[in-house]
């Protein structure tokens, strides 16, 4: 038997389907019990009266009716039977979170007479970032028995999540690797961050950068980016030296600004390994169990021919199963969250990357959209391994060259792209059968020219093109690296 819901969310699918996700997620990493339709009723029920009952149930049983405004909210025949079947309930809270961009005194006319949102005390949000903050303190920090939440204690333990590049590159001589560090908790903290580079055994901390040696702390958010698309630089003794195995242990040490009593919190240290293999050092899975790991990771040929959805054949790598309807529709799913978002948001951004010879391959497409107004990028990937489209939450801070936008779409401009993929891989071909070969193209909206890039899984190298986005003649392609 399921625990009965706490908070029911109610919200219009079209204008806030992401940020009633993004409120069951803090609710329920907090223990707190959240319903949401899409994610709480069977999808066998879809369409059947026991859909509906399963819905009235959480309703009813739910102590908190949670009203996400958003646009159109008020023409929702669902939004409309769900309030009234909740004011119908006795000691039923009612919190009504009201994006920013929508006027405050809306109405909603309900079975009993008419519902005077204005009446009501609303709290206004800007982000999806914005409306977490804002459920935990309006939700998490009330729902539950102050008992429930006892000072000089975590619960839920913070979270630093870390992301790593796994190929460093030793011909740089100073190899650099790109990471990231997420805080994935629903507090706000102070964190520092110790970076641990180990070569043959010996530890080479500190670095040069103080911002990865444990020493300045850096207050973030909930559910927000300690750092984002950052680069850190290895010792040059890293590429230099003949060591066969490089660790690199990342470390974070948390305070939560808001009840310094619970003291620092040591996460327990992430350890990466890495082998070398002529100029790059290749990440390999660690398997504690194994005392004497070998050194040197063998890659192996891939034996199979049988692609994804839009990568049919392997044989055959720049091949791709994608036209212009099916990049239309995927445009206009992402754009119509994105303009959910922000109002201004317009495309910035265009790519495809294909992973040929991973087990199994992908494609993934992205799309970036841009706001002016919040000077901030949505980003959206879709892949055929799951034929869903994603929004990667929070939304960054744009960057100089990610602000420009396209006027029109860049696969109806230049609609002999793949064209031009093909003929860009002759000039090159053939790249080793091996997981880590891979290609991406892109185009900015601020940029004349389209980027290619193809990746030798074996030895790491890159061959980098540009194509004008009109002919397909020898001077219309430039190798640029």
């Amino acid at each position: 038997m399921s625990l009965p819901y706490d908070v029911f969310i109610c919200y219009k699918r079209l204008s806030a389907q992401d940020f009633a996700e993004a409120t069951k997620e803090i609710l329920e990493e907090c223990h707190i019990n959240a319903f949401l339709d899409t994610k709480d009723i069977p999808t066998k029920f879809k369409g059947t009266e026991e859909w509906e009952n399963v819905r009235n149930s959480a309703i009813v049983e739910s102590k908190v009716f949670v009203l996400i405004l958003t646009s159109g909210f008020e023409q929702s025949k669902e939004i409309k039977k769900e309030l009234d079947l909740a004011r119908k309930c006795d000691d039923k809270k009612f919190i009504y979170f009201r994006h920013k961009d929508l006027e405050p005194n809306k109405k909603i006319v309900l079975e009993d007479g008419v519902l005077e949102i204005g009446k009501h005390q609303q709290i206004s949000f800007d982000t999806i970032n914005d409306l977490v903050r804002k459920v935990y303190k309006n939700i998490v920090e009330k729902q539950k028995p102050q008992s429930s939440f006892p000072t000089g204690r975590w619960d839920p333990l913070p979270v630093i999540q870390f992301n790593v590049t796994q190929g460093l590159r030793r011909a740089l001589r100073f190899p650099q690797v790109g990471w990231e560090a997420y805080n994935k908790s629903p507090y706000q903290l102070r964190a520092r961050i110790a970076i641990h580079p180990i070569l043959g055994g010996k530890d080479l901390h500190p670095l040069s950068d103080n911002d990865i040696n444990g020493t300045n702390p850096y207050e973030v958010e909930p559910y927000s980016y300690i750092f984002a698309n950052g680069c850190l630089t290895l010792p040059e003794i890293c590429a230099t030296r003949k060591e066969e195995e490089l660790i690199l242990e990342i470390q974070a040490t948390v305070e939560d600004i808001n009840d310094p009593e619970k003291g620092e919190h040591k996460q327990v240290p992430k350890r990466l390994k890495y082998i070398r293999e002529a100029n790059v050092w290749s990440y390999y899975p660690q398997r504690p169990e194994a005392k004497n790991p070998p050194l040197i990771m063998k890659r192996i040929e891939q034996k199979h021919t049988t692609g994804s959805s839009l990568l049919p054949d392997i044989t055959e790598i720049t091949k791709l199963k994608i036209d212009n309807n099916f990049l239309d529709q995927l445009y206009e799913e992402a754009r119509s969250k994105a303009v959910n978002t922000y109002d201004d948001a317009k495309l910035s951004y265009f790519a495809i990357q294909a992973f040929p010879f991973e087990d199994p391959p992908s494609v993934a497409i992205y799309f970036h959209f841009y706001s002016q107004w919040a000077d901030r990028i949505c980003v959206f990937q879709y892949s055929d391994l799951t034929s869903n489209l994603k929004h990667y939450t929070p939304n960054k801070q744009a960057a100089d060259f990610q602000r420009g936008a396209f006027k029109d779409l860049p696969w109806k401009t230049s609609p002999n792209f793949l064209q031009a993929l093909s003929k860009i891989y002759d000039k090159i071909k053939p790249l080793p059968s091996v997981k880590d070969t891979k290609y991406h193209f892109f185009k900015h909206g601020s940029e004349i020219y389209w980027t290619i890039v193809f990746e030798d899984g074996v030895n790491g190298n890159e061959y980098w093109f540009e194509w004008d986005g009109h002919r397909l003649d020898e001077s219309s392609i430039r190798k640029t690296r």
